[in-house]
């Protein structure tokens, strides 16, 4: 009974950009939040640097995420990984994994 149409609940560092501004949300919002989950484990921050959540909302609405090699260049990361992560973290829903 946590959660109801029109309310929102989450940590608004992790939410989709679909949720940040209220439209429905199924699957691909939660494989975008993973997505986020994931890459914090593997650098230690988020692909939106920014000072405040706000920052990171409105970077989250209109900026490209920053790649694994951007905030961890002292690693080699595998393109395979670098390209599953900008389909899981891509801005439009259609462009994500189903």
């Amino acid at each position: 009974k946590v959660t109801r149409t029109g309310f929102v609940i989450g940590t608004p560092e992790y939410m989709s950009p679909e949720q940040l501004v209220g439209d429905p949300v199924d699957g691909r919002s939660d494989i975008y939040s993973l997505a986020l989950v994931a890459f914090n484990m593997f650098t230690g921050t988020l692909p939106f640097p920014s000072r405040t959540s706000q920052e990171a909302m409105i970077a989250r609405l209109t900026q490209t995420p920053k790649t694994l090699a951007e905030m961890r260049g002292d690693f080699p990361w595998p393109p395979k990984l670098q390209e599953v992560m900008d389909r899981a973290l891509a801005r439009d829903p259609n462009e994500r994994y189903a």
